[in-house]
Formats: C-alpha cells, sequence, structure tokens
C-alpha cells in the first residue's frame, strides 16, 4: 500500500510539473511587447495615401515612412506630399516631421503628437509661392496632430491584457512595457 501511495504521489507531482510547463507561459502576465517600426511602416503605407485639409488647400500624402530616434523618444515622419488649392496646379514635394507619440488606450491607436515641421522641399514653386510656403510652415506640423501612424491589431491586442505603463522607442521599434 505504501508503494502504492508512493506512486500516486509522484504520478500526481510529474502530471502537475508537466501541465505547469504548458500552461505556464500562457497564465503569467507578459511584462512587455515589442511593435517592431516594418510593422509600423507597413500599416502607413497600406493607409496611405491620406488627405489633410487646412483653408484654402489640401496635402495630400504617400509613400510615408516612419523612423525612430531613441533619444527624445521621437517618431520622424517623412513622406510625398501634393498640394492642391483651388484653381491652381497642384504643387509636389517631399515633407518631414519630428514628432513626439500618443496611444489611446480605447481606440488601440499610436499617434503622432505636437509634430514639428523639420523640412519641406516642393518643386517648381515660384518666388510668391516660396514666400507663401515660409508663412505658412508654422501650421504643417498642426495639420498632423492626431494622424494615426499605427492600430494595434486583434494579434496585438491578444498580447495587450491591460493598458501599458509604458510606451519607449527602442531598438527601431516600440516597447510597450506592462508592471
Amino acid at each position: 500500500m505504501d508503494v502504492f501511495k508512493r506512486q500516486f504521489i509522484w504520478k500526481s507531482i510529474g502530471l502537475m510539473s508537466v501541465s505547469a510547463l504548458f500552461v505556464s507561459p500562457y497564465s503569467l502576465a507578459q511584462s512587455s511587447y515589442y511593435l517592431p517600426s516594418r510593422l509600423m511602416n507597413l500599416y502607413l503605407i497600406h493607409q496611405s495615401p491620406f488627405t489633410k485639409n487646412f483653408l484654402f488647400f489640401t496635402i495630400q500624402c504617400s509613400n510615408p515612412v516612419l523612423d525612430f530616434v531613441n533619444k527624445g523618444q521621437r517618431l520622424l515622419l517623412n513622406c510625398n506630399i501634393e498640394i492642391s488649392a483651388p484653381n491652381q496646379k497642384p504643387v509636389q514635394g517631399e515633407l518631414a516631421l519630428d514628432s513626439s507619440f500618443q496611444y489611446d488606450p480605447k481606440t488601440y491607436q499610436i499617434a503622432l503628437f505636437d509634430p514639428k515641421l523639420s523640412s519641406i522641399h516642393l518643386d517648381a514653386l515660384n518666388e510668391k509661392d516660396n514666400l507663401l510656403l515660409k508663412q505658412l510652415s508654422s501650421f504643417f506640423g498642426p495639420i498632423f496632430h492626431q494622424q494615426v501612424v499605427y492600430e494595434l491589431s486583434a494579434s496585438d491586442l491578444k498580447m495587450l491584457k491591460k493598458p501599458p505603463s509604458s510606451i519607449r522607442i527602442e531598438d527601431g521599434g516600440l516597447r510597450f512595457n506592462f508592471d
């Protein structure tokens, strides 16, 4: 009888150990989640072109590329643009924005926050248009405030059982940390 009890106990312990190996990775809370930049850029490419309207002109952005800067926790958005105004020939060029970012736990979106114009280059501007562009350049950053650069997918959400305690730029991507 002692042999039967010992075998039963050892089998029970073995069964619990094996089940713990299979259950523990899924039952323990994940402490971080890494979102690589290439996924965010694929999302942006899929969403482009996107259009921004401002007073009397429209900016259409295409071929967006998002870069990450660890120092200062900044996002850099570079894209081709086409600016069109009523009764005017559209002007094409490139735009670069330097921005912070924010995460909205209700919509699961990462968006630009307080972007600043880093550079703009437009093709075929005359002196009058160039002067107008310089006067309007301070408005280009705020036009892109709250521009969504990534929306977490269903597979991402499975990893995020609760809102992250922090999000940091790290090695060309975003690291979601959970406490």
